[in-house]
């Protein structure tokens, strides 16, 4: 009697957990964003200017009367920024003490939100997050495309995002809704120290670069002159031996004047997962 007792419950147990997970099963979500974004590198003023458009789906059961946004390049702006106070806080001083120069930001934006020109606002005095506001409600189900121009001004390498001379990282570096979950919005400021948390989506993305500049860029690649381009260099350099290997690497070339567009894409990125990419003269 006891064992049919025990047998039985541990039926209503399994029961019960196939239930809970049938369930959350049926009512995960999770927002979509669809990226198409044109940029170009200036590499005298070490800057990135393009345009940038997303379609923002929202699969959650919410109506959403705004989005917050990332503009995480503002967190090389000034030294009030959470990024240099962490780095301060860290014993890393070299942020706060730098030039206005060297320092780097996001700026021209001019939101619009399905053709409508829309405003933004500031939130909790962060640089690099604000709150775009919708002209309609987003319902469930929904979606909005919001479009900007946009320059960015690259810091030198400070943190995941810089340049040393005409070297580039480049991550973190467009405009991105920050992420409506079950428990909320999540508009977290950039931080040096720390993992991010990004919306799943699709990226459509050209990069105008001076042609003589290898680009190594999450996504990819569809220009097949680009594909050639690097099969050759690859090539090249194996064929060289360590000193004029050394030599290359230290000899400084100049900027070509004509320049090259990259088309990348890459479907269906995962939370974690950002666009980047490492610009080699």
């Amino acid at each position: 009697m006891k064992k049919n007792i025990q047998l039985h419950l541990i039926f209503i147990i399994l029961c019960t957990i196939f239930a809970i997970q049938k369930t959350n099963a049926q009512t995960y979500w999770q927002q979509e964003v669809q990226y198409n974004i044109d940029v170009k590198l200036n590499d005298t003023l070490h800057t990135l200017e393009g345009t940038e458009s997303f379609k923002y789906t929202n699969n959650s059961q919410d109506t959403l009367k705004f989005l917050y946004l990332h503009l995480w390049p503002n967190a090389y702006k000034n030294d009030k920024t959470a990024f240099n106070k962490q780095k301060v806080q860290n014993g890393d001083t070299k942020f706060y003490y730098s030039k206005p120069s060297e320092r780097g930001y996001i700026k021209n934006l001019l939101f619009t939100v399905n053709g409508r020109a829309v405003s933004y606002s500031d939130y909790n005095s962060m640089e690099d997050v604000i709150l775009l506001n919708l002209p309609e409600p987003l319902l469930p189900g929904a979606s909005v495309n919001v479009s900007t121009p946009f320059l960015v001004k690259i810091p030198k390498i400070f943190s995941r995002m810089g340049h040393g001379k005409q070297d580039y990282e480049i991550t973190q570096w467009y405009v991105k809704p920050a992420v409506y979950d079950k428990v909320g919005w999540h508009p977290i400021p950039y931080l040096d120290q720390g993992e991010f948390y990004s919306e799943y989506g699709t990226f459509d993305v050209k990069i105008s670069v001076p042609q003589n500049y290898v680009v190594a860029a999450t996504g990819d690649l569809q220009t097949e002159t680009e594909i050639n381009f690097i099969k050759n260099k690859i090539e090249y350099t194996k064929k060289l031996k360590t000193d004029a290997l050394e030599e290359l690497v230290n000899q400084k070339i100049e900027s070509d004047y004509n320049y090259k567009t990259l088309h990348f894409t890459q479907k269906n990125l995962l939370l974690q997962k950002i666009l980047q990419f490492n610009i080699i003269i």
